[in-house]
Formats: C-alpha cells, sequence, structure tokens
C-alpha cells in the first residue's frame, strides 16, 4: 500500500542516488517476510523491527535509508525551503517555444527528443491544458 511505500524503498534502496538498500530484501521478499506492511497502518522502523527481529541487524541501514528518504523533514535552510515554497506559489509561465527551440538547440538534446514539433505538440498541449493556460 502507498502508506507504507517509504519502507518499501527503504528496502529497496534507491540507485540513482547510490543508496544501498537492505540486501536479501527485494519487493518479493518484503511481501513475503513482512506481510504486516500490507495492514493499514503506517510503520517506523522501530515499529517494522519489533514485527520482525530478523531485522534488527539491518537497523543501521534502514535508519540512514529512512533519513536519506523521507520528505516530511526535509534537511535543507530554512531560506531554500522558503525559496522552494515561494517558487511553487508563483503563477507557471507560459511556453515560449522559440525561446525553447533555441535552447533546445544549444543543448544539442536531438538524440533525447529526436521530434521536437511533435514532443511540443502532444506533452506542452496537454500539460497547458491542465494548468488551465
Amino acid at each position: 500500500p502507498s502508506h507504507n511505500l517509504l519502507m518499501y524503498r527503504i528496502f529497496d534502496g534507491d540507485k540513482s542516488d547510490n543508496i544501498n538498500g537492505v540486501f536479501g530484501y527485494g519487493l518479493k521478499t518484503v511481501l513475503k517476510k513482512l506481510p504486516f506492511l500490507q495492514e493499514e497502518k503506517t510503520f517506523s522502523v522501530d515499529e517494522a523491527i519489533q514485527e520482525s527481529s530478523e531485522l534488527e541487524e539491518h537497523r543501521e541501514i534502514m535508519e540512514r535509508n529512512f533519513t536519506l528518504m523521507q520528505l516530511h523533514d526535509v534537511n535543507i535552510s530554512s531560506s531554500a525551503k522558503t525559496k522552494t515554497i515561494d517558487k511553487m506559489n508563483e503563477p507557471i509561465p507560459q511556453l515560449n517555444k522559440q525561446t525553447f527551440r533555441k535552447m533546445f538547440l544549444e543543448d544539442k538534446m536531438y538524440s533525447a527528443l529526436p521530434n521536437l514539433e511533435s514532443w511540443l505538440q502532444t506533452k506542452f498541449q496537454t500539460l497547458v491544458k491542465f494548468i488551465g493556460q
């Protein structure tokens, strides 16, 4: 369940951020050995270890991964938080296709988006409709 997604991520790790998971605890193993994570309750690291004592040997990795992956109390300065909140509250600027095309060419993104015009039409039009511009 989504309310225990963080707990699953703690076990799985995050390869893109070089965060190792708990060895031997992939999705299938977590579902098999830790069925309590299917309950409606959200579990903390301590509660998970209380439910399954074999996790005690992995406490250090679990606590580290929790600290790195949780999003409730992120480790950034208050000024960075304020800037982020202010940015989120700004109106969304309208797409300037000409400026976007120029940046696209400067960044040499041709292989990532081989058909730029089609991509702009399909993806950006959907976003524009979504934000109501």
